[in-house]
């Protein structure tokens, strides 16, 4: 599961640059604004935009950020689970067979991830919204096949143990 959290990890990180681009395309747009020109209005439309698509990434980092936290509090409940269960997995096809369990885990959750992002692409959006969506739903969509192709590695292994 920790795999997951690196991803949503990295999934912050883009989200947080995709603030920073916009915040530095305001600021630029800012500078160059000027009462006198004929195309003012164009200019502070351009600030608006890059604002709303600003806070839509903010917006998004929350929800983001919300997700995550709650993940990494699912994975402390069942370690300590775990824990408690005090379960003791000596031999290796036990070891190998808990992995598979929690990367099936992995998997659900990486597809619940994707789904979210399917859900937003169907709703009404902005172009920009759009592209950010597709590359959340991108960037899922390798988080699972990745993780099946891991998942189906470890399930040769234990097959073979």
């Amino acid at each position: 599961m920790s795999n997951i959290l690196e991803e949503y990890e990295e999934l912050l990180a883009q989200i947080d640059e995709d603030i920073e681009r916009w915040k530095s395309k305001e600021a630029k747009w800012r500078r160059r604004l000027n009462p006198d020109s004929p195309k003012f209005a164009k200019q502070v439309a351009k600030i608006n935009a890059a604002m709303k698509e600003r806070e839509r990434c903010e917006e998004d980092r929350k929800d983001t950020q919300k997700d995550y936290e709650e993940l990494k509090e699912e994975l402390r409940k069942e370690r300590e689970e775990d824990e408690a269960k005090n379960i003791r997995m000596d031999d290796r096809k036990k070891t190998l067979k808990a992995v598979l369990d929690q990367m099936d885990d992995d998997i659900k959750a990486v597809e619940r991830a994707e789904q979210i992002w399917r859900d937003k692409l169907k709703k009404d959006m902005s172009a920009a919204d759009k592209e950010v969506a597709e590359s959340q739903l991108k960037v899922a969509v390798e988080m699972r096949e990745n993780l099946q192709k891991q998942r189906d590695e470890v399930q040769k292994q234990y097959d073979a143990a």
